[in-house]
């Protein structure tokens, strides 16, 4: 697989509260996070960083990788951070949101929490493999409220699933098969929040190098506003039977 990914503070951010990991074990199990955290003081940053120590450690010691370890794996996280912010006044009401892909060269495993998004694209476009968990995407879902009028909804980043603040957490799993020449893009809402679906594509599309993609990516968002942090991971299916491109 050929990755690329950046984290960027944004325009009007003094400190970064994302976090990323990634981890290329082989052909069928690499592992990539992208968490965006929440909480006054710097308790979004312990909470997402938290969040992907202890899911990535439990995930990149397993090979066979199964659809009910990862979600184990989150309402792990979930717990443990929970009870951290139990512990310590400054860290009240901390959480994260949590978007995993689990890729092999021929399939993927999403699972995520919370707004930060897991797009496909492929040669025919792009596809959002993943529904934010928002106050906005339910009243979308209900009629009651149109794309158009979301984008510039004044509570468009009230989200209504978060790692860390409950005992509980509901994990969103999906499964995938995708092709060579196809990429997979996790990003944090400091990117789609100033970039519609399309223009995304069309920055990915035009780019061969996607080291340089997602800088550009991350760019245009930052010369949008970039009000918040912008966080992008992209991943690109270059595996072909019998070569190993890693």
């Amino acid at each position: 697989m050929k990755y690329a990914y950046i984290t960027d503070v944004g325009k009007k951010r003094t400190n970064n509260e994302d976090a990323l990991f990634v981890c290329n074990k082989n052909d069928e199990a690499n592992v990539y996070i992208v968490a965006d955290g929440m909480g006054g003081h710097n308790a979004g940053e312990v909470a997402s960083n938290n969040v992907i120590k202890i899911v990535s450690s439990l995930l990149c010691e397993k090979d066979n990788i199964t659809p009910e370890y990862i979600i184990k794996a989150i309402q792990t996280a979930n717990n443990e951070i929970y009870e951290m912010s139990k512990s310590k006044e400054e860290l009240r009401g901390m959480g994260t949101t949590i978007v995993i892909a689990i890729v092999g060269k021929e399939q993927m495993t999403i699972a995520h929490v919370g707004d930060s998004r897991a797009y496909l694209l492929t040669k025919n476009g792009i596809q959002r493999l993943t529904t934010d968990h928002s106050w906005v995407q339910e009243l979308i879902d209900t009629g009651a409220l149109s794309q158009s009028e979301a984008k510039d909804h004044p509570h468009k980043n009230v989200i209504t699933r978060a790692i860390g603040i409950g005992k509980d957490v509901k994990v969103d799993v999906l499964q995938r098969n995708w092709e060579v020449g196809e990429k997979l893009l996790l990003c944090t809402d400091g990117l789609n929040t100033h970039l519609e679906d399309d223009e995304i594509y069309e920055i990915v599309n035009k780019n061969s190098n996607i080291e340089i993609a997602a800088s550009e990516l991350v760019n245009f968002a930052n010369n949008r506003g970039g009000s918040d942090n912008i966080t992008v991971v992209l991943v690109e299916n270059n595996v072909s039977e019998g070569i190993n491109n890693d």
